[in-house]
């Protein structure tokens, strides 16, 4: 949608409305006929060219100005041609118009074939601001150009004031000079509004790309941060599950204490630890009665909650931390004692033997007692170097069974063997 305003006064509006009706009826037709005005411009340009370097070049020479009107003639040429085919095709009618301009105008000035000097500037002058009226924004870049050229050219005489006559041309090229130095103008005006665009549309492109980056490296690290945390929470659950797999695997799964590998391991370890400082290590082996006539009368349910109880009512009498209560197989347990000695063992062995009793399940069938009763094998060992820890569990075992050879339902304990 064009707007209606335009530059003041009919002569404007006429201007303006001349560009619209060349862009609008370049904009009608097809590729075929765009590739025919450019071929047909090419053409045009190719037989200009020579022409107009021998009219600079040889009818009028005229020293350092020939060569410079010749090279403003190839630059223009070259750059109109240039603009005109990159933009025909993109249908950028207003900027591809001024090349077109450019491409036809400045070949026919420089040759003369229009005759003097009026001639040239009644063709030239409404073809230029045809071209320029058709973008605001050209006009506006031309106009500056032409501020900071002058400028420029009025330092250049006022720092060297004997360079200029040099290059000046001759008054018959006046007018000539000036058609093609406005066309020049105007040709990179619209250079710098095309590479311009390009650079602000190539700008506002690595600004958005930069803001996606951004934003999916915020998504990245979002995502990083809640994988992180929830690695972590598996993490931390994997390890409670291990540390509990790792307690379970250490543990009796009918009566809660510790089973006997667990028994196992901490016996080696205090073995050692013992050997080392020289300091008693006690043990105690508990064997219920007659549990086997137990089972048969009540059922095996029945014996499950007995070991159950009896486990509980060991457990809750042995309090050191160094402590060790573990089932030791079927219905016997073990009670480890790192530093105590066979006095203390034996005082927790008659206390564990009356827990047993206090707790008075019935056991009808037990030709010791009418109730659950428990034999105690108590022994204590100084472990000396080179001596194993079978010492201390052949010697609690010997205990163990003298008790049950005295009649069970009591304790019994044995001194360290002798070394030998």
């Amino acid at each position: 949608m064009r707007s209606s305003e335009g530059p003041p006064g009919n002569l404007g509006r006429r201007w303006r409305t001349i560009a619209w009706s060349v862009s609008d009826a370049l904009e009608r037709r097809q590729a075929p006929l765009l590739r025919l005005v450019l071929r047909t411009c090419l053409v045009f340009m190719l037989l200009a060219l020579p022409l107009t370097l021998y009219d600079t070049l040889l009818l009028e020479p005229r020293g350092s100005s020939g060569l410079t009107a010749a090279a403003w003639a190839l630059a223009c040429l070259l750059g109109a041609w240039t603009l005109l085919r990159r933009n025909l095709f993109q249908r950028a009618m207003r900027v591809a118009s001024v090349g077109l301009v450019i491409a036809v105008g400045l070949p026919l000035l420089h040759t003369g074939l229009f005759g003097g000097g009026l001639l040239v500037f009644a063709f030239a002058i409404p073809l230029i601001l045809a071209a320029l009226l058709a973008d605001r924004r050209l006009l506006f870049v031309t106009a500056g150009l032409i501020l900071v050229t002058v400028e420029g050219i009025g330092l250049l005489e006022w720092y060297l004031p004997t360079a200029y006559p040099l290059s000046a041309p001759t008054p018959a090229a006046y007018p000539l000079l000036l058609v093609g130095f406005a066309m020049l103008l105007l040709l990179v005006s619209a250079l710098l509004l095309q590479w311009g665009g390009s650079f602000r549309s190539a700008l506002r492109e690595a600004v958005v790309r930069e803001q996606e980056i951004l934003e999916t490296y915020a998504l990245l690290e979002h995502t990083v941060t809640v994988r992180t945390a929830a690695l972590d929470e598996v993490n931390h659950a994997l390890r409670q599950a291990n540390a509990e797999l790792i307690h379970l695997s250490y543990r009796d799964a009918l009566t809660g204490v510790a089973n006997r590998r667990q028994f196992d391991m901490t016996l080696t370890t205090e073995w050692r630890r013992a050997t080392r400082s020289q300091q008693p290590l006690s043990l105690l082996l508990l064997d219920i009665d007659d549990f086997k006539h137990y089972n048969d009368t009540y059922g095996h349910l029945a014996g499950d909650a007995c070991l159950q109880q009896v486990a509980q009512a060991v457990q809750q009498r042995v309090r050191r931390s160094g402590d060790l209560v573990a089932r030791y197989g079927g219905e016997e347990f073990a009670v480890l004692l790192p530093g105590s000695d066979l006095a203390s063992a034996g005082a927790l062995a008659a206390t564990l033997h009356q827990a047993i009793r206090d707790l008075a399940l019935p056991h009808a069938s037990s030709p010791t007692a009418n109730i659950v009763t428990m034999s105690v094998g108590v022994a204590t060992v100084v472990p000396q170097a080179g001596e194993r820890e079978t010492t201390l569990v052949a010697a609690a075992d010997a205990a163990l069974y003298a008790a049950k050879r005295g009649g069970r339902d009591r304790w019994s304990n044995v001194p360290s063997p002798p070394l030998t």
